[in-house]
């Protein structure tokens, strides 16, 4: 009878303890730890989240948590934004490059290590991640941010909606080339935008170079063909004075498109070199 009534005490106290304190008692029960009530499984026990202050070890619920709170602050249907300044040649590119530096700054304010990843998510699948080789950089055309944390290190997360990445599911997000200083970056930006900006002028003059060909190849067909082996008029003195003009013409051309053609050539190289120095292949 002593031996019932000291269990049924035991009992009891325990269930005021719960009482009191509103506890799940489990894990005193079956020895393992208890989570507290309205606690996220993915976050720690005793480390509530703060949006604007993740320094120490970041949880993938916290950094979920930040991009919620950072998205209803800015544009999440497409991760754009208003871009002054560098034209990439592309308004969703530069738009894009604009909210990773926007979101960049936020991340790394907040304490988070976050890399900026130029890249491509619409490669073959069987590409190797090393194929696309810093003079290829045109095959990049796509950036997004590299997150140094969650359970395997590395977190990509994608402008568009400030989405996390998986990396078993979009792999292509985990490879690339990756910028750690914002400034290596902006610079990258900058000899892509002198470099597209020359290609354009130097495609411009050669579709003008092929043009003012063609219309000499006509302008000499017809001369042949009205004065050819024929004795020299002032008629056909006039048009061969037309045709030397217009090859005088295409001539200044195919010497301005060499000129600019070298130009692209330097800023080909230049934005390659910067590529090779500045970032890291991510594989």
């Amino acid at each position: 009878m002593a031996k019932k009534l000291v269990f049924l005490i035991v009992i009891v106290a325990v269930a005021a303890l719960f009482l009191a304190y509103g506890q799940d008692i489990t894990g005193l029960i079956t020895g393992q730890p208890s989570q507290p009530s309205g606690q996220p499984a993915d976050q720690p026990a005793g480390n509530e989240t703060d949006a604007g202050n993740l320094t120490g070890e970041t949880s993938v619920y916290e950094i979920r948590t930040f991009l919620k709170d950072y998205a209803s602050s800015h544009d999440a249907g497409s991760g754009t934004g208003s871009s002054p300044g560098t034209d990439t040649g592309s308004s969703d590119f530069s738009s894009i490059t604009y909210s990773c530096l926007q979101l960049q700054d936020a991340l790394v304010s907040a304490g988070i290590e976050t890399d900026i990843v130029l890249g491509s998510i619409e490669t073959a699948k069987n590409t190797e991640p090393n194929e696309i080789l810093p003079e290829n950089f045109t095959m990049l055309n796509r950036a997004w941010l590299m997150l140094m944390a969650g359970p395997t290190g590395r977190l990509a997360v994608e402008t568009d909606g400030f989405r996390i990445m998986d990396e078993d599911s979009s792999p292509l997000y985990y490879e690339g080339y990756s910028f750690s200083d914002p400034a290596d970056f902006r610079e990258y930006l900058s000899l892509l935008d002198d470099y597209e900006s020359a290609a354009a002028d130097a495609e411009g003059m050669q579709a003008e170079l092929n043009q003012c060909f063609a219309e000499l190849g006509i302008m000499i067909d017809e001369y042949n063909r009205l004065y050819g082996g024929r004795p020299m008029t002032d008629k056909s003195a006039e048009e061969q004075a037309m045709v030397f003009e217009r090859r005088g013409r295409c001539n200044a051309i195919s010497e301005l498109l060499g000129r600019e053609l070298q130009s692209l050539s330097y800023q080909r190289l230049s934005t390659t070199n910067h590529l090779a120095a500045s970032a890291a292949m991510l594989v």
